[in-house]
């Protein structure tokens, strides 16, 4: 029982147990953007800001910007921020990734559906980026995907069809290793999922139901029934305040 509330406690930073299926309901507390622990330090290396600057969520690291989604050459930059702990114990680190022009909200429903949503008139790509500081088996993975798409509305059986296909590319996780969840609307890549750098797969490729299927999974954290309400606040709460987010990790493993 311990066990299974820490795996899917975690889901992407994974499943706090505030679900039937666990039956309980646990207090947790996250760091959001504001973290005084978040630093700079100007980078001696060359390169690009974006990928020199480093953000620092409880000792794991992310780049300030991502210079590609799913192969394509593309801007994206951090835009909300979450540390979560379980107890005080380390959960997960997660960063959101956006379009320099788009709002944090571009993650929303209305907004990776209707491209009216926004003055652009165009769907954001996204990148959501979560590392682990615990252990979490595939099988919790695929529970909550199944569990938190369904509880959001997602019960189609053409978009079942697709998470069931999207939950045949979970692997365990250990401590340190992080998952990455893409949507590139311009590629008609699909959903795309990478662990450590490594493509796992994409599912929905050109697909009528992608940006149904990217709504679908996207909404496992800021949907209207999301695993945990704290990581969906703190990373739809804008940084506003680049100086006191980056952070030198030369040579940390974490990264």
């Amino acid at each position: 029982m311990g066990f299974k509330i820490f795996s899917v406690t975690i889901f992407v930073v994974t499943i706090i147990a505030a679900s039937s299926r666990i039956g309980i309901i646990v207090d947790a507390s996250s760091t959001s953007n504001t973290d005084p622990h978040h630093r700079r330090q100007t980078s001696d290396h060359g390169g690009s800001l974006l990928q020199q600057a480093l953000i620092d969520l409880g000792g794991h690291y992310f780049h300030h910007g991502k210079n590609e989604v799913q192969g394509r050459d593309a801007t994206l930059i951090a835009k909300g921020t979450s540390y979560l702990t379980y107890f005080k114990l380390a959960i997960c680190s997660a960063v959101l990734y956006l379009e320099p022009w788009a709002s944090n909200d571009a993650v929303m429903h209305s907004h990776i559906i209707s491209q009216a949503q926004n003055r652009y008139n165009k769907t954001s790509s996204i990148a959501l980026e979560i590392s682990y500081h615990k252990p979490v088996r595939a099988s919790d993975f695929r529970w909550a995907t199944s569990h938190f798409t369904q509880k959001n509305g997602h019960t189609s059986p053409s978009i079942q069809d697709l998470i069931h296909n999207f939950n045949e590319l979970y692997k365990d996780v250990k401590r340190g290793d992080r998952y990455l969840v893409e949507f590139d609307p311009e590629s008609n890549g699909g959903v795309s999922l990478s662990l450590n750098g490594i493509l796992l797969g994409s599912v929905g490729k050109g697909s009528p139901h992608e940006k149904e299927l990217a709504n679908a999974i996207y909404s496992i954290w800021f949907g209207d029934q999301p695993f945990f309400e704290r990581l969906k606040s703190d990373l739809l709460t804008p940084i506003n305040n680049y100086d006191g987010i980056v952070a030198s990790a030369s040579g940390n493993s974490n990264l």
